[in-house]
This record gives C-alpha cells, structure tokens and sequence, in this order.
C-alpha cells in the first residue's frame, strides 16, 4: 500500500477551478502576479507601502530573467537598514492575508481538481480498514485545500494533523493568526496601523501560539491577531510559519512516506527538501508542472530533485500540461498503485 507525500504550490490553487469561465480577478496568483494591477488595483490602493513596493517590483519582473521571490527577496535583505522598507515587509503581510480571503472565499466551487485529487488518493490509499496515511504540504495561503476537504474540520490547529491525511502549511495561511500579549503593553487606535510602524511587535507576536481565526477576528481590535504569513522570498535562512505540532508531524509521516507527487512546485524553498533528504531514502517522484520545458531544463529539473532523493523518471516522471490536464489521464492512479 502507498504512502504518498503531495507538495502542492501556487500553481495547484492557481489551477483548482474546473470552470475556466470564473473570474480570473479571484483566481489565486502566482507569485509573479501577487501586484498584478489589472486585478488588485483596489486592494493595492488600501496598502499604501506595498504599492510602492509593487512600482518597485513589477518593472523588473517584466524582465524574463528577473522572478517574483528573487527580487523581493533583494529589496528584504535592506531592512535592517531602512526602517520604511521593514514597514513595508510588515504591511505586505496584511496585504497577503486579506488578498488570499478574497480569493479563498470568491473562487472556491465544490467542483473542483482539489476535491478530484483527494477523493482519487483515498481510493487508492485509504480503502476501509488502511493503516496508511496521506501527507499534504501546502505553499500555500489559501484554504482552498481546506474548504475542498471541509472547512468547518479545521476549526483548531490541531485538527490539520489528527487524522489519515495530514496537512502541513510551511508558510501560513490566511486563516491563522498570531495574538499580540497583553504583557506587549497597550495598544490605542487602529491595531495594523500601530503593527505597520512599530515592526517589533510582529517580531514579538511571531515569539507566540498560533491560532487559527477567522475574518472577524482580524478586524475586532479588541483579539489584537496578526496574520501569520510568510512573506514569499527566496531564501535559505527564511523562517518557515507553521506550528511546531506540525513539523513533528511532518517528520513522524517522513519516515512512512514512500513516493512523492509535485504539482505546480518549483522546489525554491530547501526546508522540506533537506528534510526529505535527511531520511536516508530515495522516493519515486511525479512532477506536474504547466509548460513543457527545454529538452535542457528538463534535465535540470531531473538533477535538481535528485539532489534531495527524489527520482523523476524521464519518461513518465514528468507531466507537462498542468494540475487540470494532469487529472484527464490515469496517471495518478498508476503511480499511487505501482
């Protein structure tokens, strides 16, 4: 019986829909379109600071050489020295959360390639009476996993880990929040605008317990809750933003997992991958990525991953096409059962 690890990145939520006549406006971006303006043009317009990250940004992004993470990732590494662009770190955070609300709640169907996918691995792997379990990591802020799984079932961190299939967010979710102690001081006026000038109290937030809290919540002073999202860059020293609960989980399930599926995931963060790597085992692995690369990017991607023990096959390993395109054929199913 199989014991599959699923890493899902932007490109499953941005591929979830069955229906391409939704409205791309609430289409969960990838990152190169996180300051999309045709899109966000309002939402940019109430976060004054990341509009101007965003005039800093989208320009060089419109170079091909140039990606969303990297760039950002270089504008982040001057906070310690600039106290505006900190401000402007701490504000994208928000920015963040009340975009992946938005897209979570406006673009989520019941029909949709989460809830074929889940349903498809249990009847695989979860028949009555399996031992086997079904890990889950998710790259992404969204809870469109979650709603394709039920959304009231998630009402507690706890409840991502307590069963057959397990989810781990790495990065956070819109959904989860740290809460300001008491013992942080007073807080008078608007709470994200105090957050937003005073970076130091997120870092003093991040020192807590996670939550999981709804909108409300974020827009009650009183709860005093920060977002708990990863700002998305690339770098090895990034701090992952998901409950210690979780990663114990994860390292427990790693030990059990013996074959791994990819979609929309470039590997850019190492956390998961080293953890991979650290069990000693190699896994066949399925990779679904949209674009058919180069015959030359292709064998980058082969060695890339291989690094971290996990084999792609050249032949059958990889699927251009998508998530979408990926589901019209039986090939989950015959890797799932091999």
């Amino acid at each position: 019986m199989s014991y599959p690890l699923i890493i899902l990145g932007a490109g499953a939520s941005h591929d979830f829909a069955d229906n391409k006549k939704l409205s791309p406006h609430y289409q969960p971006p990838l990152a190169k379109f996180l300051f999309n303006e045709e899109s966000y043009h309002g939402l940019l317009n109430s976060y004054p600071r990341v509009a101007q990250l965003a005039s800093t940004i989208n320009p060089l992004l419109r170079n091909p050489k140039n990606n969303f993470e990297t760039t950002l990732g270089n504008i982040a590494k001057q906070q310690e020295s600039r106290l505006e662009i900190k401000k402007q770190l701490t504000e994208l955070r928000y920015y963040l959360r009340e975009l992946f609300f938005e897209t979570s709640t406006r673009y989520y169907r019941a029909t949709n390639h989460y809830a074929a996918l889940i349903e498809r691995v249990r009847n695989v792997v979860l028949p009555d009476g399996g031992s086997t379990k079904v890990v889950y990591v998710s790259y992404n802020y969204d809870t469109l996993l979650e709603r394709s799984f039920g959304i009231e079932n998630f009402q507690e961190l706890s409840s991502y880990i307590s069963g057959l299939e397990i989810i781990v967010k790495l990065h956070g979710s819109h959904n989860w929040g740290y809460e300001i102690k008491n013992s942080h001081g007073p807080i008078a006026g608007d709470l994200q605008d105090r957050v937003i000038n005073e970076p130091i109290l997120f870092q003093k937030a991040e020192e807590g317990q996670l939550l999981v809290v709804d909108d409300e919540s974020y827009h009650n002073p009183a709860e005093r809750k920060l977002p708990a999202i990863a700002i998305p860059i690339n770098d090895k020293s990034r701090q992952y933003i998901c409950d210690t609960s979780h990663i114990k989980a994860l390292d427990n399930e790693l030990a059990m997992v013996d074959r791994v599926i990819i979609i929309g995931w470039q590997g850019a963060d190492t956390f998961l991958l080293e953890k991979i790597k650290r069990t000693g085992k190699f896994f066949p692995t399925i990779y679904i990525k949209d674009k058919k690369p180069s015959i030359f990017e292709t064998e980058g991607i082969l060695k890339y991953f291989e690094k971290y023990n996990l084999k792609i096959e050249k032949t059958d390993g990889i699927f251009f096409g998508g998530f979408s395109a990926f589901l019209e054929t039986t090939q989950l199913e015959r890797f799932l059962e091999q």
